[in-house]
């Protein structure tokens, strides 16, 4: 009865049934997986971006895969030369053996520091009451004295140049109540960065059964500082500064001589006890490429700093950092078959970069290999491409580009009302 009242509406149905199974054999895309792979575009200059960001941490040494030969004999127990950006280890030797890590322990404590500023749990103008427990602190220190009243940046300034275990206290106490529970916070946060084998017992480092880092520890730590509070290096560079105690001056001076010493040098932080011996985590950039350096374990206080520049030289003589793209980058747009949208974007699922041999960023060209075709329905972040990194023939990354949103598959309606609008625009009248 109906079909023989409404033909046309028959037929038109039928259309648009056509239309929408007009798609790709089976071997399409969908949203989760992938099956069959596009044909690549031609390779073209890479668009490297301007705005410096981190990407995930690469544990695993660079010179294995590069070929490129490793730096000279070093006689520090414990060393690893990273790059900050990327987090890629360059070289290591011994870089997750336990150690008494001595004053670098700091370098947690202005980590947590920044952060519970950052989180809101504090503020540089706060007021911090120094504790008979600070006062009585030895080793490096800035003298003092119970009862006095520091702003928590002076503290800050006071362990960053120069090394003060008494600032370090306060500014413990201050944070979490006491010594112990800010150890405890300190563990807790170096968990979550994957320090592996890192236990604090206390913010400054003084020996004490149990407190241990590993290299690698001191340098997940570091380029955690560094790439989150950049700022912190405009303290790490004050060479001298006189710190105001009461009514005396105290002249305080930086203990990491190299960055009086060595181009590029700006931090980070240096430390010494009769068990952890001498040791240094030093950081340096040049030509936009930043490296930390960390050797343990010296029994002779210059042989550290010699042998972390020698780290650093090897490393900006061979290496350089490449940003490649920033979460969102849009590479290219597909089209969606039976989708309530008719395309979806491709974009970089985080922050890409590399580091690569020096000299090899010149000739970098990108392929975006798209997996397709794609048919609806498309999950947000589903992978649907490749970006393919090239120099020259040589393949030197592989990354995946993901959808920037979802894709509903297209209802019967929608099919017939996408058909109607292509059959007969509607275009607006004119003059």
């Amino acid at each position: 009865m109906i079909q023989r009242r409404f033909p046309r509406l028959t037929v038109l149905a039928a259309a648009v049934l056509a239309a929408g199974l007009a798609v790709p054999p089976p071997a399409a895309v969908k949203a989760d997986g992938m099956t069959a792979s596009g044909p690549a575009d031609t390779a073209e200059p890479l668009p490297l971006t301007a705005q410096v960001q981190a990407v995930p941490a690469s544990g695993q040494p660079l010179p294995a895969l590069t070929g490129v030969a490793a730096p000279g004999p070093l006689s520090a127990p414990s060393a690893i030369l990273m790059e900050v950006l990327t987090g890629q280890v360059l070289f290591e030797h011994n870089a997750d053996e336990p150690r008494p890590p001595a004053s670098i322990t700091k370098i947690m404590t202005m980590l947590m520091t920044y952060e519970a500023v950052a989180a809101g749990r504090a503020s540089w103008d706060d007021p911090v009451v120094i504790s008979q427990r600070a006062q009585s602190m030895g080793g490096t220190q800035a003298f003092l004295a119970a009862g006095q009243v520091f702003p928590l940046r002076d503290l800050l300034k006071a362990v960053a140049v120069a090394s003060a275990n008494d600032a370090a206290v306060a500014i413990a106490e201050h944070l979490e109540g006491s010594v112990e529970a800010f150890a405890e916070a300190m563990n807790r946060r170096a968990a979550e960065l994957g320090m592996r084998n890192a236990h604090f017992k206390n913010p400054h480092g003084l020996d004490e059964p149990g407190h241990q880092l590993s290299a690698r520890d001191v340098a997940i730590a570091s380029r955690e500082l560094l790439l989150r509070f950049p700022e912190v290096l405009e303290l790490t560079t004050v060479w001298t500064y006189t710190f105001q105690v009461s009514d005396t001056c105290c002249l305080l001076t930086n203990t990491n001589r190299m960055i009086r010493r060595y181009q590029g040098v700006d931090g980070l932080k240096t430390g010494w006890t009769s068990q952890a011996g001498y040791g240094v985590s030093a950081t340096a950039a040049r030509d936009g490429t930043r490296l930390i350096a960390v050797v343990l374990g010296h029994q002779h206080p210059e042989q550290r700093f010699d042998e972390a520049a020698q780290l650093l030289g090897w490393g900006f003589a061979n290496f350089e950092a490449v940003h490649l793209a920033d979460a969102g980058d849009v590479f290219r747009r597909v089209p969606v078959y039976e989708g309530s949208a008719r395309e979806v974007a491709l974009i970089a699922p985080e922050t890409y970069a590399l580091v690569l041999p020096r000299g090899q960023a010149e000739n970098l060209v990108h392929e975006v290999v798209v997996q397709g075709p794609l048919v609806a329905p498309v999950a947000e972040g589903a992978p649907l491409g490749t970006l393919r990194v090239l120099s020259g023939d040589r393949e030197v990354a592989s990354l995946p580009l993901v959808a920037d949103r979802a894709v509903d598959r297209l209802s019967l309606p929608g099919m017939a009302w996408r058909l109607l609008r292509t059959m007969f625009p509607w275009r607006p009248p004119g003059p």
